[in-house]
């Protein structure tokens, strides 16, 4: 309790010393605001104590340049820009935030995070973040992944909105198959990022089942007055666990094997494509991957960009699917 006390004097002490209303704040002064606060009174020791841990204690890490002013019979900070707010940090601390701010930067264009874009600004320059940095050196060190827009994140603020009210919407979608605007009444349950692009999931009214949607494809989204209906068995913390990518497929999960090679195997081990991947070496030496999905586009994909690095051993179905797109691609060259 007393620590926690000497911590609320320490912030009444420097919002004294940071008035510059009343400047030079007497002894005097800071022991009657303190009194003031909490409603109880203190010795002129009690206070100095406090000036002299918020100089000195090194537990507190504060280092408060305050110095008494004779002429003026107060005191004050030598560095007018000082406060005890902002807390001083290690170059751990430091490079955390560094990294979190560039990370952070990227997302300032969202339209739902740009009324946090000052307070981004704020944290790299408040704290100091490039402290031992010249002004291009960071970019030059650490980069971080700028993806060139996120399409349909205007309509991020409604839609979470709509989401955590329960409210039924409509909205135009553009079909890239059709070449056309359709229009949906949609149930909205969740929102998903995947790839630098955000999709919303939700139960679509007429087909009475859980479609996806592209955001940067939708439209012209309005409430709609009808009862909101929860799909049975939704459940958004574990729809995709038995999936790769935005595409949540019904049916049970597969058995999925491919042979990988030992630079692959490392790529895995050290970023598992799903958690049920499991990965071991037969008596030859070869290395195995094992899964237990249901197969994607997105997995798919996955398998062509990987090339020859990959050879996928079952289901046969897969093998012979893959085998087919193989041909029609060399058919291209």
């Amino acid at each position: 309790m007393k620590n926690k006390e000497a911590a609320i004097r320490y912030r009444i002490i420097d919002c004294c010393l940071r008035n510059r209303q009343r400047p030079f704040p007497t002894l005097e002064m800071l022991i009657e605001e303190c009194t003031n606060m909490l409603g109880k009174s203190f010795s002129d020791s009690t206070i100095q104590k406090d000036i002299y841990a918020m100089r000195f204690d090194m537990a507190l890490g504060y280092e408060a340049p305050i110095k008494y002013h004779s002429h003026h019979k107060g005191y004050y900070y030598t560095d007018s820009n000082y406060s005890i707010s902002k807390v001083p940090l290690t170059e751990s601390d430091l490079d955390a935030i560094e990294f979190g701010a560039a990370i952070l930067e990227q997302f300032k264009e969202v339209e739902i995070l740009q009324q946090f874009s000052d307070a981004i600004d704020k944290i790299k320059n408040t704290l100091n973040i490039r402290r031992s940095l010249k002004s291009d050196e960071f970019d030059r060190f650490v980069q971080v992944e700028k993806p060139v827009a996120y399409s349909g994140s205007k309509n991020l603020g409604d839609l979470v909105g709509f989401i955590k009210e329960r409210q039924v919407i409509s909205f135009d979608y553009y079909s890239f198959e059709k070449d056309r605007s359709l229009n949906h009444t949609v149930h909205p349950y969740l929102l998903k990022e995947y790839h630098n692009r955000w999709y919303l999931i939700g139960m679509n009214e007429k087909y009475d089942d859980i479609l996806t949607f592209g955001l940067e494809r939708i439209s012209n989204i309005m409430p709609v007055e009808t009862t909101y209906k929860i799909f049975p068995g939704f459940d958004p913390e574990n729809y995709f666990n038995n999936v790769i990518g935005i595409t949540a497929l019904k049916g049970q999960p597969e058995d999925i094997t491919i042979s990988v090679t030992p630079l692959e195997a490392r790529y895995l081990e050290s970023q598992p494509l799903h958690h049920s991947q499991c990965i071991d070496k037969d008596k030859k030496g070869n290395i195995h991957v094992h899964f237990k999905f249901i197969i994607t586009h997105e997995f798919v994909m996955w398998l062509l960009s990987a090339g020859d690095q990959v050879k996928v051993e079952k289901p046969k179905w897969l093998v012979k699917r893959l085998t087919d797109l193989f041909k029609k691609c060399l058919e291209k060259y």
